[in-house]
């Protein structure tokens, strides 16, 4: 394919790019190693699997922490920095386009680095680029290469206009000490959900007694910390529930509940529902109820 053309344009009818070339690969950089200067003749994203590196853009340097993604441009001049105590491992595509939607802005203000929530899309979209562009014959049909397209399409998108994705999903107001909680207990029951947690173990876990964390959960997410680890208990009930053909009786024992009697009463006080009423509706294909701290579990489970 034709090498992409230093300035590409906005096209206010596109709403995605059509892709004139790709290549990709991994690379693994011993501490202290350097790349660059070097004149883009195409784009490129890197993502900085593991290690640490500063990223030089007409000569203006750039931080970049494992995890992040920078995005290399045509016509510019970069080079890198690696980390100069630890390896470093990166993965790296090229492509160019020729337009580009005129909503993405102009090109001189797309980001140069982004570092990217825990949830991302676009790191997983980068797996996918890559492992499809690996499995890519010589003469490609028109379909895949058109969802490579989409998949490059969506990840610019994303990493121009998605920008509050810079910054974590979680809280930023949210004390640590009652993050670790939220990570520790989710951790811990996807991994064995009867595990019993009292206020010591999640005081621990905290790293502050258990008096200071009552407060904490209460001024932060106005529960305690034990009515939080019940709630996130309560969601994984709600998961089998739906996915599953376990009994009530069963569901219960299996999320650490002291009864099926004590499992209905803490799950009706909190959906105003019983879990046979809850499961009736699911199955009429009704969506299922969200606990109270619906949000603020989901952010903690682990994947």
């Amino acid at each position: 394919m034709s090498t992409a053309p230093l300035s590409p344009h906005a096209d206010p009818a596109l709403t995605s790019v059509e892709l004139t070339h790709l290549r990709g690969s991994l690379a693994t950089y011993q501490p202290g190693a350097t790349f660059g200067p070097r004149r883009m003749g195409d784009f490129e994203f890197v993502w900085l699997v593991e290690g640490q590196a500063r990223y030089q853009l007409d000569g203006q340097w750039h931080d970049m922490p494992a995890g992040s993604v920078n995005l290399c441009r045509p016509g510019r001049v970069d080079g890198y920095e690696w980390d100069r105590k630890h390896t470093t491992r990166h993965a790296y595509f090229h492509f160019g386009f020729a337009r580009y939607p005129q909503a993405w802005g102009d090109l001189d203000d797309w980001p140069v680095v982004r570092t990217l929530a825990d949830n991302d899309a676009i790191r997983p979209l980068f797996r996918y680029v890559l492992d499809a562009w690996r499995q890519m014959p010589e003469a490609p049909q028109p379909q895949m290469a058109s969802r490579i397209g989409r998949a490059v399409s969506l990840m610019l998108e994303m990493y121009i206009l998605d920008r509050d994705e810079a910054q974590d999903v979680r809280r930023t107001d949210r004390p640590q000490a009652v993050q670790r909680v939220l990570d520790f207990a989710a951790q811990r029951l996807a991994a064995k959900p009867a595990t019993p947690l009292m206020l010591e173990d999640l005081a621990e876990a905290a790293k502050t007694s258990p008096s200071h964390l009552c407060r904490l959960f209460r001024d932060s997410l106005g529960v305690t910390p034990m009515r939080a680890v019940r709630l996130i208990r309560l969601d994984m009930a709600m998961a089998l529930l739906e996915r599953t053909n376990m009994t009530v009786q069963e569901i219960s024992y299996q999320c650490g509940f002291a009864s099926p009697y004590h499992f209905s009463r803490v799950f009706s006080e909190t959906f105003k529902r019983s879990p046979s009423q809850v499961r009736k509706s699911l199955r009429a294909g009704k969506p299922a109820p969200l606990s109270p701290l619906a949000a603020e579990v989901w952010s903690a489970r682990q994947w």
